[in-house]
């Protein structure tokens, strides 16, 4: 003998939330409504989710997913039962899938939901979410075909650092990671490169100055740590001999977002500071980029760019700071600025300026021999 206790709750005519394809969305969902993702390009859709707490979170079985408009259309299961059926992930018949999460229980989960044709070009696809307090720190292995897509949201913080990674091939080979702003929707620049060739934890904490991007990678094995702290935020700023890292305006990786930023590294000892520029879009009058190494009590060397340009040419010099700042005040203008960080009493360095918008200390446009502990101009 058995018995059970039910409720009878109706779905129908519930408000309808229309929601884009291409963007995560909180599973924090109202059971008196309903979410709809739709396809701008009238695609086939594909459902992923991540939690920033579980890798699994319980919650998302109380979340049901519909192959349509409406709660009317074909069931196709719970958010859960996505994650652990890897066959259940197929794609939606038409262009739009529903969720509806009727037992009002709160969930941690964060929905993505692809375009079919974004993320084709990908053997397999994931999506992962993290927060300040419960940084990303996993490894994804057992992975196969030439290419491989990860889309990382931080559901609380504005700027994620990459702190720690590992990728390997078997048979060993040459394999590479890239990173790119946003998701596959939105098709954006590749911005960050490392390949298992000539890859350096020298390189990292490296800042990426938004909370959603994803990383390709032809790796069948790669290991990565994604974190937003006071902690990792004081070792990017941190020198040491051999660091390398390359600075972005924030406008880069989140479109509409300030161009501007201030970014100092400051040290105890004295530190031969290379740096270029591989991109800088100048949109207003008025915005400009300093770059400017010095000491403490010592003129400091400043170099000021104010026209649109790609690599001028890389400077070197002496100090134990390096400050690189843009005043941009258009989200349309953005810079690129790589660094490198040495020992000064390495062998002695020759630099050829040649852009016009360079200015040394005495003003001149030179060739800048720079030694250890002091700096040497040449009209």
């Amino acid at each position: 003998m058995f018995w059970f206790k039910y409720k009878y709750v109706s779905v129908q005519g519930l408000e309808n939330v229309k929601l884009p394809s291409g963007t995560p969305v909180a599973l924090n969902l109202t059971s008196s409504k309903t979410y709809t993702f739709t396809s701008a390009k009238n695609d086939s859709l594909v459902l992923n989710s991540g939690s920033a707490i579980y890798p699994l979170d319980p919650y998302t079985k109380q979340v049901f997913v519909y192959d349509g408009p409406d709660t009317n259309s074909p069931y196709l299961g719970t958010v859960l039962s996505f994650e652990l059926d890897q066959a259940l992930r197929n794609k939606s018949s038409g262009s739009t899938l529903t969720l509806l999460n009727v037992y009002n229980e709160t969930s941690y989960s964060y929905a993505m939901v692809n375009d079919y044709s974004d993320i084709l070009k990908y053997t397999s696809y994931s999506f992962f979410a993290f927060s300040q307090k419960y940084p990303f720190d996993n490894a994804l292995n057992a992975l196969s075909g030439p290419i491989n897509g990860v889309t990382f949201f931080c559901v609380d913080c504005q700027e994620a650092y990459i702190s720690s990674l590992n990728l390997l091939h078997y048979p060993e080979k040459d394999s590479s990671i890239q990173l790119q702003p946003l998701t596959p929707a939105q098709n954006q620049p590749v911005y960050l490169t490392y390949s298992s060739k000539d890859f350096s934890n020298q390189s990292l904490p490296q800042l990426i100055p938004g909370n959603l991007f994803t990383l390709s990678t032809d790796a069948n094995y790669f290991a990565i740590r994604l974190e937003s702290n006071d902690l990792v935020r004081n070792a990017w700023k941190k020198p040491f001999y051999g660091k390398k890292g390359t600075i972005f305006s924030p406008s880069l990786w989140t479109p509409g977002a300030n161009s501007s930023f201030d970014q100092r590294f400051e040290s105890s000892q004295s530190v031969k500071f290379t740096f270029n520029v591989p991109s800088l879009v100048i949109n207003q009058k008025g915005e400009e980029l300093r770059v400017q190494i010095g000491s403490s009590g010592a003129n400091s060397f400043n170099t000021v760019f104010n026209e649109t340009l790609s690599n001028p040419g890389t400077r070197v010099a002496n100090g134990t700071y390096l400050e690189a700042t843009f005043s941009g005040t258009s989200s349309k203008s953005s810079t690129i600025v790589t660094f490198e960080m040495k020992d000064p009493n390495e062998s002695t360095i020759t630099t050829t300026i040649k852009s016009t918008t360079d200015f040394s200390p005495r003003g001149f446009d030179s060739i800048i021999i720079v030694l250890p502990l002091f700096f040497a101009f040449f009209g």
